[in-house]
């Protein structure tokens, strides 16, 4: 097609501003600052634009897309049934154990939802967003909700830390309207007004890796695990000590909701036990995989129970406190993101996959497995 030229008119116009504008350079500069804002609010704008081609391709299916991932999982321990998606195009949620997505797109889709967690003493949700399309026109950060996962808002990153920020873990803290999170190259942080203002707690160097984050709301004890090992504070962070009972680095931590003095964890050394809150541990048993297990879900009935992702795609379990385990399945899918015990009945679990994004429900302890979201 022929380009269009501008007509008599049209030119005598652009010549008018092209001989005003020549005669007075000085508005040269504040005239390419109002286009350059132009141009980039429109890419901006673009660019936080729901991807096409990446909602659901399937109704009451919030995994379905194959460009779709999964990068966290949540349950809501206050509400059983209650199911917290966090996909590389945003937040899904189901309220009958999913039984149902109702859903058609996921909320804040411009995102991927990398880290997700609820507080066990209100309900509350907090996560991490980042943008789909690997950028940051200033949607990137920590979004927290006071009201059950309803709503939320964007918080404030903690001043100091490197520029852009690095996000990559969110965690409750031990009180009510506590969170701690993580930012690469910068430390742990707390806030204890729902995101709105924060503290470091932990510095990090380059060279640590923070694994885990576990807040115990009943001894007030804070404990982080990485390649550092296992630190402990007891005055919210203001000072650490270095837990020496446990050897080498630290990759998963978990409480048990039946009884709450009992925290497990894996190391390089093993796996350990604690039966006073978190103040000591003992090495329970050692490494049963070739590699220590990377994720831990505790029982909501027994304290002694507790299941594990190991070797990738396997399934273990221990009942008698972390002395003996048991391989109770290996699934087919590859690259598993999360496990959960359903507050209400440990024989109920469920495993999140990366890719291809599917949730996995059990309902006899891990024997045998449906796919509830996919």
């Amino acid at each position: 097609m022929q380009e269009q030229q501008p007509q008599p008119d049209d030119q005598d116009w652009l010549d008018r501003v092209w001989n005003f504008t020549k005669r007075r350079p000085i508005i040269w500069g504040p005239l390419i600052l109002v286009v350059a804002v132009v141009t980039i609010a429109i890419l901006g704008s673009q660019s936080a634009a729901q991807p096409i081609g990446t909602d659901p391709i399937r109704a009451n299916q919030p995994l379905s897309n194959p460009e779709q991932h999964l990068h966290s999982l949540a349950i809501d321990p206050h509400d059983p049934g209650t199911i917290y998606l966090g996909s590389h195009y945003g937040l899904f949620t189901s309220t009958d154990d999913g039984k149902t997505w109702p859903e058609p797109r996921g909320r804040y889709n411009t995102l991927m939802i990398i880290s997700l967690s609820v507080q066990p003493l209100t309900g509350d949700v907090a996560f991490i967003g980042q943008d789909a399309n690997g950028g940051d026109f200033g949607q990137n950060g920590v979004y927290c909700s006071a009201d059950g996962g309803k709503s939320f808002a964007r918080a404030p990153d903690p001043s100091g830390v490197p520029s852009p920020p690095t996000r990559y873990a969110i965690v409750p803290g031990f009180a009510a309207h506590q969170w701690l999170a993580t930012y690469a190259g910068a430390g742990l942080y707390a806030t204890n007004d729902d995101c709105q203002s924060w503290t470091r707690i932990y510095p990090l160097v380059h060279s640590d890796a923070l694994r885990t984050v576990l807040a115990l709301p009943q001894s007030h004890r804070l404990l982080i695990g990485g390649t550092f090992g296992l630190k402990t504070s007891i005055d919210n962070g203001a000072n650490w000590e270095t837990v020496a009972s446990v050897q080498g680095g630290v990759w998963a931590m978990v409480v048990s909701p039946a009884d709450p003095r009992v925290v497990y964890l894996t190391a390089d050394g093993g796996i350990y036990r604690s039966t006073d809150g978190g103040a000591t541990f003992t090495m329970i048993s050692v490494n049963v995989t070739t590699a220590p297990f990377p994720r831990l879900a505790a029982s909501g009935q027994h304290a002694d129970t507790v299941y594990a992702l190991g070797g990738q795609q396997q399934v273990w379990v221990t009942t008698d406190g972390g002395r003996d385990w048991s391989l109770r399945s290996t699934l087919t899918l590859a690259n598993p993101q999360n496990i959960f015990v359903a507050p209400n009945n440990d024989q109920h679990i469920y495993v999140g996959f990366f890719t291809p994004a599917t949730v996995v429900a059990s309902m006899d302890g891990g024997t045998s497995w449906t796919a509830i979201a996919h």
